[in-house]
């Protein structure tokens, strides 16, 4: 047995033990390894995909956990398409245990499947999927803007990354500095369209065209650990856009689905399809605060050849998106 195998055994027999698997047959094979950690286990019982939340210490958000859990078991239970979780035999935090007393770790059954693709249309099961997802969970009181899933940054706190940006000759500094008006706007309707959406609920808050996946059964949504407070209408029209891959009829033909499905979408305009602006601008944040030392480069930030090098691409890609995302806003009548 390889050096490797000798060091894979004592893991994968302590996983299995964490979640009753039988015994391992195999090495853990890792699979993933971007935003967290995760391994194929093939044991006496089957195959299972085992991903890790932490290896060591609980962070400060780890109960949070809890009710992310619950609110994936109520989709489950709504029929929601996703993977069935193997509860462990001492819960950590709901369906989460400890290997070998530390960390938190989640097991699924091994589903067989390949990345989703743009050839792939998923129209119709993404339109009803959201429309049931946002009916699990109504928050009737509209969340604060400070507890939310985007955070915005006042203007010195932007002028503070310009000056450092500078200061450390970066390539995107004087780039940001052109462009501060467009975020602060960018931010402020960003905000404005969350309150006066007034359709908030607790949904996944990361359907994206990276998770889902695709099985014999079809579609299947995955990676539930975002879990929150968010706009309905919000989260269709950033689907709408990833899924349809900025083209505007699929756009279309995703909102209708969902509305046909019994989904409703806020009157909001130009700022419907905002979200995905939003979201490169929040990719544009993290990758400035990693670059200035301010915080540890996020796992997928660790993917990229020249961090500084895409923090230009995304600033002088903003104002055009921005402009594509309003055109196909105002295109379609709610």
């Amino acid at each position: 047995m390889s050096a490797r195998n000798r060091s894979a055994e004592p893991a994968a027999v302590a996983i299995a033990a964490a979640f009753d698997l039988g015994r391992p047959t195999a090495p853990l094979t890792l699979v993933h390894n971007q935003v967290a950690r995760s391994w194929r286990l093939d044991t006496t019982t089957g195959s299972f995909h085992v991903k890790e939340f932490w290896p060591d210490e609980d962070p400060f958000w780890a109960p949070q956990l809890i009710d992310r859990m619950d609110f994936e078991r109520r989709a489950l239970e709504a029929g929601i398409a996703t993977v069935a979780p193997i509860p462990p035999v001492v819960p950590a935090y709901a369906w989460a245990g400890r290997v070998d007393g530390r960390g938190s770790y989640r097991v699924y059954e091994w589903i067989d499947n390949r990345h989703l693709s743009a050839d792939d249309d998923v129209t119709d099961w993404l339109g009803t999927m959201l429309a049931r997802l946002h009916e699990l969970s109504p928050v009737t009181t509209p969340p604060e803007l400070a507890w939310r899933w985007f955070v915005h940054h006042p203007r010195p706190t932007w002028e503070g990354w310009i000056a450092a940006g500078h200061e450390h000759a970066k390539s995107w500094a004087s780039i940001l500095q052109d462009n501060l008006d467009v975020i602060l706007e960018l931010c402020a309707r960003d905000d404005k369209a969350f309150m006066s959406a007034a359709d908030h609920v607790i949904t996944h808050r990361d359907v994206e065209p990276y998770n889902v996946i695709i099985s014999s059964s079809g579609p299947l949504l995955i990676d539930w650990d975002a879990v929150g407070p968010e706009s309905a209408t919000i989260e269709t029209g950033h689907a709408a856009v990833t899924f349809g891959y900025n083209d505007t009829q699929r756009v279309h033909r995703i909102l209708n689905a969902y509305t046909e499905a019994g989904g409703r979408l806020a009157p909001l305009g130009p700022d419907l399809l905002i979200r995905t602006a939003n979201r490169q601008l929040s990719n544009i944040t993290g990758l400035i605060r990693a670059t200035l030392g301010e915080r540890r480069p996020a796992a997928w930030m660790d993917q990229l050849d020249d961090g500084d090098r895409h923090i230009t691409g995304w600033l002088n890609d903003l104002p055009g998106l921005l402009a594509h995302l309003d055109s196909m806003a105002a295109s379609f009548a709610v």
